[in-house]
């Protein structure tokens, strides 16, 4: 994880920036972490997003990508393909206020149903997780 655009030399950043899995399949029939931060930022308003190619071993059955904050699920973006195994893109975005300190980020994924719910990455094409100073 890389931090940028320090406010002050208090440790408190405006970005904070995390590209993560690039390499590999992440499988689960449950919620699985797939990022997880604990930034100490600077009051205001954050854009968190997340993406990546996800597919599901059951046709029709959604894949959802969860953003989470200080332990609430604050956002969700469901995604699915007709086809089983076959891959798709999937990019959830939260817009959210935040006070000043740190705060627990957590982009989490799961299968809507029994289904195996999988997360397909490369390093031409990895997942990704931001936390960006909007406002």
């Amino acid at each position: 994880m890389s931090l940028i655009n320090p406010v002050s030399d208090s440790g408190v950043y405006e970005l904070s920036y995390k590209n993560a899995i690039s390499g590999g399949t992440f499988s689960t029939t449950g919620t699985l972490a797939l990022f997880a931060i604990s930034p100490n930022l600077a009051a205001g308003d954050y854009r968190i997003m997340a993406g990546g190619i996800f597919q599901n071993n059951v046709a029709g059955q959604a894949v959802n990508l969860y953003v989470s904050v200080d332990g609430s699920q604050i956002q969700r973006a469901q995604g699915s393909a007709g086809i089983a195994s076959q891959t798709f893109s999937l990019v959830v975005i939260a817009i959210v206020t935040l006070t000043a300190g740190s705060h627990s980020i957590t982009i989490e994924m799961g299968p809507n149903g029994s289904a195996t719910a999988s997360v397909v990455t490369s390093a031409s094409r990895p997942a990704y997780f931001t936390v960006e100073r909007i406002a």
